[in-house]
């Protein structure tokens, strides 16, 4: 009984999730109009997700089995996501991120696909460039 009472506090103590997003900057080449970034305009704060704090949530990937990374910024604008992505998969996570699209090279395409990169989402916002462009600008 004290054996099953002790798994059921490690259980408490150590909450799984099936996911968590990692905001990685909030920097955008996009002018989307229904954006924060776009809405808030000069009040928007640019910032950056330096890898050394990136290094610092490395523990608490053990509690989830995908990290999406991104939140309202273009991921593929930090110069780190390449490592960030490298870091997820040598602990066996899924990873994954949603861009616009913009900065898919050959080349960034070739180093995503030897990362292993589990999901890439390519956001769209409609299905031919003058209602696309309307409403994502830029």
């Amino acid at each position: 009984m004290l054996k099953w009472f002790k798994r059921q506090l490690d259980k408490i103590k150590s909450p799984t999730m099936d996911w968590v997003q990692v905001e990685v900057t909030t920097l955008c080449n996009g002018a989307c109009i229904y954006c924060p970034h776009t809405l808030m305009g000069k009040g928007w704060t640019n910032k950056q997700m330096p890898i050394d704090l990136f290094h610092k949530l490395v523990p608490f990937l053990r509690y989830t089995d995908l990290v999406y990374l991104q939140g309202w910024g273009e991921p593929l604008l930090n110069n780190d996501i390449f490592e960030m992505i490298r870091i997820c998969k040598d602990r066996g996570k899924r990873t994954g991120f949603t861009t616009n699209g913009m900065l898919l090279t050959e080349d960034t395409i070739r180093k995503l696909v030897d990362l292993e990169l589990d999901i890439i989402g390519i956001s769209l916002a409609g299905t031919t460039a003058p209602t696309h462009n309307q409403i994502r600008k830029g």
